[in-house]
């Protein structure tokens, strides 16, 4: 069974496909969930709540019956949310920072290593602010973390999160462009990336895949470098990417959705992009899609074994299930959908 975990700025809705079709059921009405994620191995639920001018991790034991808010961060927007493995709770916040949890939502505080590293005098905002968007905890790699912020690169820590570096090697920079803008001379040539999105393997714990601002890469040593596998892509600029295990010479099938760098958007019609070779080929594939100009959101799209899932800012969720031969629509009509996880 999948369950899809939909994240909207107007509530949170669940998606399971156990009765050969979708049920769905929703929770947290008037709340703008940036993301929510089911923990590992357990029945709780967390969510990134923005709503009016707080901005909050929430709790569930109930499967979105009831909800324990947490306290009002007193940031911009939180926008992610993850658990690691020995139980701390992160999100990632607006302006770019990590605040971690060590008693189940109840009290936060920073992450010093990442928050104060010495390169973060050159962060600098995207189009939607300087964010911190992205975490990825590897469970057969328990002290590595990475985090993604946008516009600064990905960062890795080697032990559980104390102390961080930028893994950002290979991947087009914009440094220069930086420094000429402030009129200042560059100090940290290992920042200055505009990562919008990185994945896991879903196999493969040193293998990622990132989806940035000029390109789309694959790092096959844990993120100290990186390859770009642009080429056959319409676009090198997108958000979505996702990756489904599938038996092919990758190990798994990687999807992302190209879109304009001028406009955000498709240009012409929803079309995602397959490859399962690693992203040294692409296919079109968008059987079953609509035409015209859509947005699929950074975290708006999302893979299980089973098939491949995305959602676009005008509300509608997609899911494939032969490797993007065909799309079929599994709702319509939701508020802006800003993140979909697997449950």
């Amino acid at each position: 069974m999948t369950q899809l975990i939909v994240s909207t700025w107007d509530g949170l809705h669940f998606f399971d496909d156990d009765t050969g079709g979708w049920s769905s059921r929703s929770t947290l009405p008037g709340h703008n969930v940036s993301h929510a994620v089911r923990e590992a191995g357990a029945s709780t639920l967390w969510a990134a709540s923005n709503r009016g001018e707080a901005s909050r991790i929430l709790r569930s034991d109930d499967e979105g019956a009831t909800w324990f808010e947490g306290p009002d961060l007193a940031v911009e927007e939180v926008w992610h949310v993850d658990v690691t493995q020995d139980g701390e709770i992160w999100a990632g916040v607006k302006p770019a920072g990590l605040r971690v949890s060590r008693d189940r939502g109840v009290t936060w505080g920073p992450n010093p290593g990442l928050n104060d590293h010495p390169t973060s005098s050159e962060w600098y905002g995207g189009g939607a602010g300087l964010i911190l968007h992205t975490m990825i905890l590897p469970r057969e790699r328990p002290e590595r973390r990475y985090v993604g912020i946008s516009s600064a690169g990905m960062f890795r820590s080697d032990d559980s999160g104390v102390t961080w570096s930028p893994a950002n090697e290979g991947s087009r920079g914009m440094g220069e462009m930086w420094a000429e803008m402030n009129g200042v001379t560059l100090q940290h040539p290992g920042v200055h990336r505009c990562v919008h999105k990185a994945i896991p393997h879903p196999t493969d714990p040193d293998v990622l895949y990132s989806q940035t601002h000029f390109g789309v890469y694959r790092s096959d040593d844990a993120g100290t470098t990186w390859q770009e596998i642009s080429a056959g892509l319409p676009s090198d600029f997108g958000f979505g990417i996702a990756a489904q295990p599938w038996a092919c010479e990758a190990g798994c099938a990687v999807f992302v959705v190209p879109q304009s760098p001028e406009t955000l958007r498709t240009a012409e019609a929803l079309v995602p992009y397959r490859s399962l070779d690693g992203g040294r080929t692409w296919e079109a594939k968008g059987n079953g899609l609509p035409s015209g100009d859509h947005m699929v959101l950074r975290d708006a799209m999302a893979a299980d074994a089973a098939g491949v899932y995305f959602g676009t800012s005008q509300g509608t969720l997609w899911a494939t299930r032969d490797l993007g031969e065909s799309w079929q629509v599994v709702a319509e009509g939701l508020g802006r959908i800003q993140a979909v996880e697997i449950g």
